[in-house]
Protein backbone atom coordinates (compact mmCIF):
# COMPACT_ATOMS: atom_id res chain seq x y z
CA UNK A 1 0.00 0.00 0.00
CA UNK A 2 2.89 2.41 0.74
CA UNK A 3 4.68 2.01 -2.60
CA UNK A 4 1.90 2.57 -5.14
CA UNK A 5 3.00 4.61 -8.15
CA UNK A 6 1.50 5.91 -11.39
CA UNK A 7 3.19 6.86 -14.66
CA UNK A 8 1.26 9.76 -16.21
CA UNK A 9 1.86 11.26 -19.67
CA UNK A 10 0.58 14.70 -20.77
CA UNK A 11 2.27 16.22 -23.81
CA UNK A 12 0.45 19.55 -24.06
CA UNK A 13 -0.57 22.49 -21.86
CA UNK A 14 -4.21 21.40 -21.72
CA UNK A 15 -3.12 17.91 -20.69
CA UNK A 16 -0.99 19.41 -17.93
CA UNK A 17 -4.03 21.29 -16.57
CA UNK A 18 -6.31 18.26 -16.62
CA UNK A 19 -3.55 15.95 -15.42
CA UNK A 20 -2.90 18.14 -12.38
CA UNK A 21 -6.59 18.10 -11.45
CA UNK A 22 -6.77 14.33 -11.90
CA UNK A 23 -3.68 13.80 -9.72
CA UNK A 24 -5.13 16.00 -6.98
CA UNK A 25 -8.39 14.02 -6.95
CA UNK A 26 -6.60 10.66 -6.98
CA UNK A 27 -4.45 11.73 -4.03
CA UNK A 28 -7.59 12.76 -2.15
CA UNK A 29 -8.71 9.14 -2.39
CA UNK A 30 -5.25 7.55 -2.03
CA UNK A 31 -2.66 9.95 -0.52
CA UNK A 32 0.22 7.42 -0.72
CA UNK A 33 0.24 7.45 -4.55
CA UNK A 34 3.44 8.67 -6.22
CA UNK A 35 3.30 10.17 -9.73
CA UNK A 36 6.01 10.54 -12.36
CA UNK A 37 6.16 11.01 -16.12
CA UNK A 38 5.70 13.87 -18.61
CA UNK A 39 3.78 17.07 -17.87
CA UNK A 40 4.09 20.74 -17.02
CA UNK A 41 4.40 23.05 -14.06
CA UNK A 42 0.87 22.34 -12.80
CA UNK A 43 1.47 18.61 -12.57
CA UNK A 44 4.83 19.30 -11.00
CA UNK A 45 3.16 21.44 -8.32
CA UNK A 46 0.97 18.44 -7.51
CA UNK A 47 4.14 16.46 -6.74
CA UNK A 48 4.76 14.76 -10.09
CA UNK A 49 8.38 13.89 -10.90
CA UNK A 50 8.89 15.06 -14.49
CA UNK A 51 11.28 13.45 -16.94
CA UNK A 52 10.22 15.77 -19.78
CA UNK A 53 8.24 19.01 -19.84
CA UNK A 54 5.27 19.75 -22.11
CA UNK A 55 7.34 22.57 -23.63
CA UNK A 56 9.64 19.92 -25.07
CA UNK A 57 6.75 17.81 -26.34
CA UNK A 58 4.33 20.30 -27.95
CA UNK A 59 4.66 19.35 -31.61
CA UNK A 60 1.93 20.10 -34.13
CA UNK A 61 1.39 19.22 -37.75
CA UNK A 62 2.88 16.58 -40.01
CA UNK A 63 6.04 18.46 -40.93
CA UNK A 64 6.76 19.50 -37.34
CA UNK A 65 6.38 15.93 -36.05
CA UNK A 66 8.42 14.43 -38.90
CA UNK A 67 11.36 16.68 -38.07
CA UNK A 68 11.26 15.51 -34.44
CA UNK A 69 10.84 11.74 -34.96
CA UNK A 70 14.28 10.86 -33.49
CA UNK A 71 13.43 12.84 -30.34
CA UNK A 72 9.98 11.23 -30.07
CA UNK A 73 11.42 7.72 -30.16
CA UNK A 74 14.19 8.67 -27.76
CA UNK A 75 11.53 9.79 -25.26
CA UNK A 76 9.43 6.67 -25.80
CA UNK A 77 12.44 4.41 -25.25
CA UNK A 78 13.35 6.24 -22.06
CA UNK A 79 9.81 6.04 -20.68
CA UNK A 80 9.66 2.30 -21.45
CA UNK A 81 12.96 1.82 -19.58
CA UNK A 82 11.61 3.77 -16.59
CA UNK A 83 8.47 1.60 -16.53
CA UNK A 84 10.59 -1.56 -16.62
CA UNK A 85 12.71 -0.24 -13.76
CA UNK A 86 10.02 1.23 -11.49
CA UNK A 87 7.07 -1.08 -12.20
CA UNK A 88 4.23 1.47 -11.78
CA UNK A 89 0.83 0.18 -10.69
CA UNK A 90 -0.96 2.11 -13.43
CA UNK A 91 -0.26 4.01 -16.65
CA UNK A 92 -2.35 7.12 -17.37
CA UNK A 93 -2.25 8.59 -20.87
CA UNK A 94 -3.81 12.01 -21.49
CA UNK A 95 -4.86 12.85 -25.07
CA UNK A 96 -1.73 13.50 -27.24
CA UNK A 97 -2.36 10.65 -29.73
CA UNK A 98 0.69 10.92 -31.98
CA UNK A 99 2.90 10.05 -29.00
CA UNK A 100 0.61 8.19 -26.62
CA UNK A 101 -0.65 5.61 -29.13
CA UNK A 102 2.94 4.58 -29.89
CA UNK A 103 3.84 4.56 -26.20
CA UNK A 104 0.66 2.74 -25.15
CA UNK A 105 1.31 -0.14 -27.54
CA UNK A 106 4.84 -0.54 -26.19
CA UNK A 107 3.74 -0.45 -22.55
CA UNK A 108 0.91 -2.93 -23.08
CA UNK A 109 3.50 -5.49 -24.16
CA UNK A 110 4.95 -5.14 -20.65
CA UNK A 111 1.60 -6.21 -19.21
CA UNK A 112 0.72 -2.82 -17.73
CA UNK A 113 -2.79 -1.57 -17.01
CA UNK A 114 -3.55 1.56 -19.03
CA UNK A 115 -6.13 4.25 -18.33
CA UNK A 116 -6.73 6.69 -21.19
CA UNK A 117 -8.04 10.00 -19.87
CA UNK A 118 -9.36 12.57 -22.34
CA UNK A 119 -9.50 10.40 -25.40
CA UNK A 120 -7.73 11.71 -28.48
CA UNK A 121 -9.96 13.14 -31.17
CA UNK A 122 -9.04 10.37 -33.57
CA UNK A 123 -12.72 10.04 -34.54
CA UNK A 124 -11.98 12.98 -36.84
CA UNK A 125 -9.41 10.86 -38.70
CA UNK A 126 -11.40 7.64 -39.11
CA UNK A 127 -11.59 4.27 -37.38
CA UNK A 128 -8.08 2.89 -37.85
CA UNK A 129 -6.52 4.74 -34.92
CA UNK A 130 -9.50 3.96 -32.68
CA UNK A 131 -8.80 0.25 -33.20
CA UNK A 132 -5.17 0.81 -32.23
CA UNK A 133 -6.25 2.51 -28.99
CA UNK A 134 -8.60 -0.39 -28.23
CA UNK A 135 -5.65 -2.79 -28.39
CA UNK A 136 -3.91 -1.34 -25.34
CA UNK A 137 -6.55 0.56 -23.33
CA UNK A 138 -8.08 -1.10 -20.24
CA UNK A 139 -10.40 1.77 -19.37
CA UNK A 140 -11.15 5.17 -20.89
CA UNK A 141 -12.74 8.40 -19.66
CA UNK A 142 -14.11 10.68 -22.39
CA UNK A 143 -15.03 14.33 -21.96
CA UNK A 144 -17.14 15.02 -25.05
CA UNK A 145 -20.69 13.61 -25.02
CA UNK A 146 -20.68 11.85 -28.40
CA UNK A 147 -17.33 10.08 -27.82
CA UNK A 148 -18.69 7.41 -25.46
CA UNK A 149 -20.67 5.65 -28.19
CA UNK A 150 -17.78 5.83 -30.66
CA UNK A 151 -15.23 4.20 -28.35
CA UNK A 152 -17.68 1.68 -26.88
CA UNK A 153 -18.44 0.41 -30.39
CA UNK A 154 -14.70 -0.34 -30.68
CA UNK A 155 -14.90 -2.58 -27.61
CA UNK A 156 -13.37 -0.17 -25.08
CA UNK A 157 -14.59 0.05 -21.46
CA UNK A 158 -15.49 3.76 -21.60
CA UNK A 159 -17.51 6.34 -19.64
CA UNK A 160 -18.41 9.98 -20.27
CA UNK A 161 -17.32 11.91 -17.16
CA UNK A 162 -18.34 15.39 -18.24
CA UNK A 163 -15.79 18.03 -19.20
CA UNK A 164 -13.17 19.01 -16.57
CA UNK A 165 -13.14 22.55 -17.91
CA UNK A 166 -16.48 23.12 -16.17
CA UNK A 167 -14.66 22.97 -12.82
CA UNK A 168 -11.87 25.40 -13.66
CA UNK A 169 -13.19 27.81 -16.30
CA UNK A 170 -14.07 30.74 -14.05
CA UNK A 171 -12.61 34.01 -12.85
CA UNK A 172 -13.10 36.36 -9.92
CA UNK A 173 -11.65 39.32 -11.85
CA UNK A 174 -14.33 42.00 -12.05
CA UNK A 175 -15.03 43.98 -15.20
CA UNK A 176 -13.59 47.11 -13.59
CA UNK A 177 -10.42 45.32 -12.53
CA UNK A 178 -10.07 43.76 -15.98
CA UNK A 179 -10.11 47.08 -17.83
CA UNK A 180 -7.75 48.65 -15.30
CA UNK A 181 -5.22 45.80 -15.42
CA UNK A 182 -5.28 45.60 -19.21
CA UNK A 183 -5.15 49.39 -19.64
CA UNK A 184 -8.29 49.35 -21.77
CA UNK A 185 -11.21 51.75 -22.18
CA UNK A 186 -14.61 50.64 -20.87
CA UNK A 187 -16.24 52.60 -23.69
CA UNK A 188 -14.71 50.66 -26.59
CA UNK A 189 -15.56 47.26 -28.04
CA UNK A 190 -12.91 44.83 -26.82
CA UNK A 191 -11.52 42.10 -29.07
CA UNK A 192 -9.61 39.37 -27.22
CA UNK A 193 -6.83 37.63 -29.15
CA UNK A 194 -5.97 34.08 -28.06
CA UNK A 195 -3.36 32.72 -30.50
CA UNK A 196 -2.74 29.43 -28.67
CA UNK A 197 -0.13 28.05 -26.30
CA UNK A 198 2.38 26.58 -28.76
CA UNK A 199 5.21 28.64 -30.24
CA UNK A 200 4.36 27.60 -33.80
CA UNK A 201 0.71 28.60 -33.36
CA UNK A 202 1.67 31.98 -31.94
CA UNK A 203 4.20 32.72 -34.69
CA UNK A 204 1.68 31.79 -37.36
CA UNK A 205 -1.57 33.21 -35.99
CA UNK A 206 -0.72 36.24 -33.85
CA UNK A 207 0.67 38.37 -36.73
CA UNK A 208 -2.55 37.76 -38.68
CA UNK A 209 -4.72 38.55 -35.68
CA UNK A 210 -2.85 41.82 -35.12
CA UNK A 211 -3.21 42.79 -38.78
CA UNK A 212 -6.92 42.06 -38.56
CA UNK A 213 -7.25 44.41 -35.57
CA UNK A 214 -5.43 47.11 -37.54
CA UNK A 215 -7.78 46.59 -40.50
CA UNK A 216 -10.97 46.68 -38.42
CA UNK A 217 -9.81 49.82 -36.60
CA UNK A 218 -9.58 51.47 -40.00
CA UNK A 219 -13.18 50.56 -40.74
CA UNK A 220 -14.95 51.01 -37.41
CA UNK A 221 -14.62 53.37 -34.47
CA UNK A 222 -14.19 52.40 -30.83
CA UNK A 223 -12.33 49.12 -31.32
CA UNK A 224 -9.52 47.90 -29.06
CA UNK A 225 -7.62 44.64 -28.79
CA UNK A 226 -5.98 42.65 -26.01
CA UNK A 227 -3.49 39.78 -26.50
CA UNK A 228 -3.39 36.85 -24.10
CA UNK A 229 0.22 35.86 -23.35
CA UNK A 230 0.84 32.25 -22.41
CA UNK A 231 3.08 31.88 -19.34
CA UNK A 232 4.55 28.76 -20.99
CA UNK A 233 6.13 30.81 -23.80
CA UNK A 234 9.03 33.23 -23.44
CA UNK A 235 7.90 36.87 -23.70
CA UNK A 236 10.49 37.61 -26.39
CA UNK A 237 8.36 35.60 -28.86
CA UNK A 238 5.47 38.03 -28.33
CA UNK A 239 7.72 41.11 -28.30
CA UNK A 240 9.21 40.18 -31.66
CA UNK A 241 5.75 39.81 -33.21
CA UNK A 242 4.02 42.79 -31.61
CA UNK A 243 7.05 45.08 -31.82
CA UNK A 244 6.40 48.81 -32.02
CA UNK A 245 4.03 48.63 -34.97
CA UNK A 246 0.91 47.69 -33.06
CA UNK A 247 -0.81 49.73 -30.38
CA UNK A 248 -2.31 46.90 -28.39
CA UNK A 249 -2.39 45.68 -24.79
CA UNK A 250 -0.85 42.32 -23.90
CA UNK A 251 -1.31 40.59 -20.55
CA UNK A 252 0.22 37.36 -19.25
CA UNK A 253 -1.76 34.55 -17.62
CA UNK A 254 -5.08 36.39 -17.97
CA UNK A 255 -6.93 34.04 -20.33
CA UNK A 256 -10.17 33.68 -18.39
CA UNK A 257 -10.70 37.39 -17.62
CA UNK A 258 -10.09 38.11 -21.31
CA UNK A 259 -12.60 35.45 -22.31
CA UNK A 260 -15.20 36.67 -19.85
CA UNK A 261 -14.98 40.42 -20.40
CA UNK A 262 -14.19 40.72 -24.13
CA UNK A 263 -17.04 41.46 -26.52
CA UNK A 264 -15.59 39.15 -29.18
CA UNK A 265 -12.74 36.63 -29.25
CA UNK A 266 -10.39 35.57 -32.03
CA UNK A 267 -9.33 32.09 -30.90
CA UNK A 268 -6.92 29.44 -32.16
CA UNK A 269 -8.81 26.20 -32.71
CA UNK A 270 -8.51 23.93 -29.69
CA UNK A 271 -9.45 23.75 -26.01
CA UNK A 272 -9.77 27.54 -25.76
CA UNK A 273 -12.90 27.44 -27.92
CA UNK A 274 -14.68 25.36 -25.27
CA UNK A 275 -13.44 27.64 -22.49
CA UNK A 276 -14.86 30.61 -24.39
CA UNK A 277 -18.13 28.69 -24.85
CA UNK A 278 -18.39 28.17 -21.09
CA UNK A 279 -18.21 31.96 -20.71
CA UNK A 280 -20.74 32.21 -23.59
CA UNK A 281 -18.55 34.78 -25.34
CA UNK A 282 -18.92 35.13 -29.14
CA UNK A 283 -15.84 34.07 -31.08
CA UNK A 284 -14.18 33.51 -34.42
CA UNK A 285 -12.07 30.35 -34.69
CA UNK A 286 -8.87 30.59 -36.72
CA UNK A 287 -6.16 28.14 -37.64
CA UNK A 288 -3.32 27.67 -40.07
CA UNK A 289 -0.72 24.91 -40.41
CA UNK A 290 1.96 24.03 -42.94
CA UNK A 291 0.67 23.28 -46.47
CA UNK A 292 1.79 19.63 -46.16
CA UNK A 293 -0.06 19.18 -42.86
CA UNK A 294 -3.18 20.76 -44.33
CA UNK A 295 -2.98 18.57 -47.42
CA UNK A 296 -2.95 15.39 -45.32
CA UNK A 297 -5.66 16.75 -43.02
CA UNK A 298 -7.96 17.33 -45.99
CA UNK A 299 -7.31 13.77 -47.15
CA UNK A 300 -8.08 12.08 -43.86
CA UNK A 301 -10.31 14.28 -41.68
CA UNK A 302 -13.85 12.94 -41.76
CA UNK A 303 -15.77 15.84 -40.17
CA UNK A 304 -16.95 19.14 -41.74
CA UNK A 305 -15.87 21.51 -38.91
CA UNK A 306 -12.63 21.92 -36.98
CA UNK A 307 -13.82 23.92 -33.95
CA UNK A 308 -14.91 21.85 -30.95
CA UNK A 309 -17.91 24.10 -30.31
CA UNK A 310 -19.14 23.49 -33.85
CA UNK A 311 -18.44 19.76 -33.63
CA UNK A 312 -20.48 19.44 -30.43
CA UNK A 313 -23.28 21.63 -31.83
CA UNK A 314 -23.23 19.54 -35.05
CA UNK A 315 -23.43 22.77 -37.03
CA UNK A 316 -21.36 25.88 -37.60
CA UNK A 317 -22.54 28.16 -34.80
CA UNK A 318 -19.33 30.24 -34.81
CA UNK A 319 -17.26 31.19 -37.87
CA UNK A 320 -14.15 29.20 -38.77
CA UNK A 321 -11.36 30.80 -40.78
CA UNK A 322 -8.98 28.02 -41.66
CA UNK A 323 -5.90 27.99 -43.90
CA UNK A 324 -6.87 31.12 -45.87
CA UNK A 325 -4.28 32.88 -47.98
CA UNK A 326 -4.96 36.11 -46.11
CA UNK A 327 -6.21 35.28 -42.64
CA UNK A 328 -6.10 38.93 -41.57
CA UNK A 329 -8.51 40.21 -44.24
CA UNK A 330 -10.93 37.35 -43.66
CA UNK A 331 -10.84 37.79 -39.88
CA UNK A 332 -11.51 41.51 -40.27
CA UNK A 333 -14.44 40.86 -42.63
CA UNK A 334 -15.96 38.38 -40.18
CA UNK A 335 -15.46 40.76 -37.25
CA UNK A 336 -17.19 43.54 -39.15
CA UNK A 337 -20.15 41.30 -39.96
CA UNK A 338 -20.56 40.25 -36.34
CA UNK A 339 -20.11 43.73 -34.88
CA UNK A 340 -22.62 45.29 -37.27
CA UNK A 341 -25.35 42.72 -36.57
CA UNK A 342 -26.15 42.42 -32.83
CA UNK A 343 -28.76 39.74 -33.57
CA UNK A 344 -25.93 37.51 -34.82
CA UNK A 345 -24.14 38.02 -31.49
CA UNK A 346 -27.27 37.15 -29.51
CA UNK A 347 -27.84 33.99 -31.57
CA UNK A 348 -24.23 32.95 -31.05
CA UNK A 349 -24.53 33.39 -27.28
CA UNK A 350 -27.66 31.23 -27.19
CA UNK A 351 -25.99 28.51 -29.23
CA UNK A 352 -22.89 28.57 -27.01
CA UNK A 353 -25.12 28.18 -23.95
CA UNK A 354 -26.49 24.96 -25.48
CA UNK A 355 -22.95 23.68 -26.11
CA UNK A 356 -22.05 24.41 -22.49
CA UNK A 357 -25.01 22.30 -21.36
CA UNK A 358 -23.82 19.41 -23.54
CA UNK A 359 -20.51 19.32 -21.64
CA UNK A 360 -22.22 17.64 -18.68
CA UNK A 361 -21.92 18.39 -14.97
CA UNK A 362 -19.07 19.60 -12.78
CA UNK A 363 -16.91 17.04 -10.97
CA UNK A 364 -15.39 15.37 -14.06
CA UNK A 365 -11.90 15.06 -12.56
CA UNK A 366 -13.25 13.36 -9.45
CA UNK A 367 -15.24 10.86 -11.51
CA UNK A 368 -12.20 10.15 -13.70
CA UNK A 369 -10.05 9.64 -10.58
CA UNK A 370 -12.48 7.04 -9.26
CA UNK A 371 -12.33 5.22 -12.61
CA UNK A 372 -8.53 5.26 -12.67
CA UNK A 373 -8.19 3.98 -9.10
CA UNK A 374 -10.25 0.92 -9.97
CA UNK A 375 -7.25 -0.19 -12.05
CA UNK A 376 -4.59 0.34 -9.39
CA UNK A 377 -3.54 -3.12 -8.22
Amino acid sequence: MNNKSVLIIAGETSGDIHGANLIREMKNFMPVLKFYGIGGERMEKEGTELFYNVNQMSLIGVTEILSHIPFVYKVINRIVSIVEEREPNLIILIDYPGFNIRLGRRLKKLGKRIFYYISPQVWAWGERRIKKIAEFTDKMAVILPFEEKIYRSAGIDVSFTGHPLLDITKTDVSREEFFKTCRLSKDKMTIGLLPGSRIQEIKTLLPEMLKAIKIIKGRLDNIQGIVSISPMITKTVYKEIIGKNFSISAVENFNYPIMKHSDLLIVASGTATLEAAIFETPMIIVYKVSPITYFFAKLFVKIPNIGLVNIIAEEKIVPEIIQRRSLADDIADEMERIIKYPEAVNKMREDLKKVKKELGNTGASKRAAEMALELVD
